[in-house]
């Protein structure tokens, strides 16, 4: 018996082998805290990871998130290489800008409000890349595409990922070239009858139940933990029609500009593929709209290395119409992923950021303007006319390789006929320990205190606490890694 195992065991041997001589890389990025507000209560943040943080990320991240990246080497022969790239990312549950976090035990479920179900899990990419051994590469899948990001307000100023084809790396003499292809996928998320809320809002259950009086496919929801009032809801949805919008993405990277640094230029142009039966249902005409739209990025980089100083700085101009105008003209994060349905719209945005490290004294900064036009202009949301700024600065004292002291300041306003300008401003000081004295260095374990006000906040939070106060104070601990 034993000798029928032998081929078995040689087999399993030259697997481990095959598998040890060619290891996957494991990279990832990583955060979670705890934090409570001195208020008591529940702990808000102004924004999230979603729609980035326009008075800076320290001490206002209410949630756990990271990515696990596995990428394996599967051929690689006389310069020509393959690779299997994918990435997973998992975060808990954000809604309504608070903190959802819970125990040990926050499983991905049913999306309930229960802290324990209902986290997001995703597949963000998976794609084979080819290096030629002429030097550029030829790609296919789903990924994450040349993405540029500013850290101090996790907002990504160009990000045209997802599903898609392209050629990197073409060697042009000046900077290379880049092409690619992705597409995004829009649903009508119409019901089959009416609209998602139906005959309006109810204070008691039973008065809800009443309304719906027999009607199939309507449930009563509670709007709010906090309130006693209910909504009828359609749970029906008839997603009749996918507008599919397919984006050509032209890169021209690392033109030189001697010694003032060097310039990257991205256009992006939307075509949405609508068929003929699309365009002639009236009840769905906002999703089958073909709308082009242009997105164009100029990115100018510096960098300044020498023993005791390092200096990076991005000066960014920014210039949408239709369907990209609304997250280009305003503080609108993930700009060029989506495309909207959106006409007659321009967006315009301005960006400069950078971080500098002088001996023991570091600076992260951050200030961003953006206008949006459009022939309405009512007031301030996508679709508006109006702009917004804001301006983020993160000074920071390193007493030795391991320990520092930074503080963060930031303040934003936008314009909002209907509310008076609104602004929103956080202070927060924090005591880090990090491997390092660079600006980058992870992991870092923080302690802080942050303040957070403002009109944009109090929206947010002045009805949850019994004194209506309009700010928060809040006291924390964060580990942030990458590696």
């Amino acid at each position: 018996m034993k000798a029928k195992w032998l081929p078995l065991s040689a087999a399993v041997a030259l697997a481990f082998a095959s598998v040890s001589a060619s290891a996957v890389d494991f990279h990832g990025y990583a955060r979670s805290g705890i934090q409570t507000s001195t208020n008591g209560g529940e702990v808000y943040c102004l924004d999230t990871g979603t729609s980035g943080h326009r008075v800076g990320r320290l001490g206002d991240e209410c949630d756990t998130y990271a990515e696990f990246q596995f990428d394996q080497t599967i051929y690689n022969k006389g310069g020509n290489k393959f690779e299997l790239k994918s990435r997973l990312g998992w975060g808990s549950k954000q809604e309504n800008n608070r903190d959802y976090q819970g125990n040990d035990w926050q499983i991905v479920s049913d999306g309930n409000d229960n802290p324990w179900n209902g986290q997001r899990v995703a597949l963000n990419e998976l794609w084979v890349n080819y290096n030629t051994d002429a030097g550029y590469s030829i790609w296919a899948g789903k990924r994450y595409y040349q993405r540029k990001d500013i850290h101090l307000l996790d907002l990504y100023y160009i990000n045209n990922s997802g599903s898609g084809f392209g050629v990197e790396n073409i060697d042009v003499g000046l900077g290379n070239l880049n092409f690619a292809i992705t597409k995004w996928s829009q649903g009508s998320g119409a019901t089959s009858d009416g609209d998602s809320v139906y005959e309006g809002t109810y204070t008691t259950e039973e008065a809800c139940k009443n309304a719906i009086n027999g009607k199939d496919n309507f449930i009563c929801k509670k709007v709010e933990e906090e309130y006693e009032a209910y909504q009828i809801i359609n749970t029906k949805t008839e997603d009749k029609y996918r507008r599919h919008v397919y984006k050509l993405d032209l890169r021209w990277n690392g033109i030189p500009l001697g010694p003032v640094g060097s310039l990257d230029i991205a256009v992006l142009y939307a075509m949405p593929f609508v068929s003929e039966k699309q365009q002639t249902d009236d009840k769905y005409a906002d999703i089958t709209r073909k709308n082009n739209g242009v997105f164009i990025t100029l990115d100018h980089s510096y960098n300044l290395t020498t023993d005791s100083v390092s200096l990076m700085n991005h000066f960014i101009a920014q210039y949408a119409t239709n369907g990209f105008a609304g997250d280009v003209g305003q503080f609108g994060n993930h700009a060029g992923a989506n495309y909207h349905t959106g006409t007659d719209l321009e967006g315009v945005r301005l960006i400069d950021w950078g971080t500098l490290d002088i001996g023991n004294f570091g600076l992260g900064y951050s200030l961003l303007w953006a206008h949006l036009d459009s022939s309405n202009n009512s007031g301030w949301a996508r679709g508006y006319s109006g702009w917004e700024y804001s301006m983020v600065v993160r000074p920071e004292y390193k007493w030795t390789d391991f320990t520092r002291t930074t503080l963060e300041l930031g303040y934003s306003q936008k314009k909002d006929n209907a509310n008076g300008d609104p602004d929103a401003y956080k202070f927060t000081l924090a005591q880090q320990f990090t491997p390092g004295k660079s600006f980058w260095s992870r992991p870092a374990i923080r302690f802080y205190v942050s303040y957070l006000g403002g009109d944009q906040f109090a929206s947010i939070y002045k009805d949850k606490n019994k004194d209506g106060d309009e700010y928060q104070i809040t006291f924390g601990s964060q580990m942030e890694a990458w590696w």
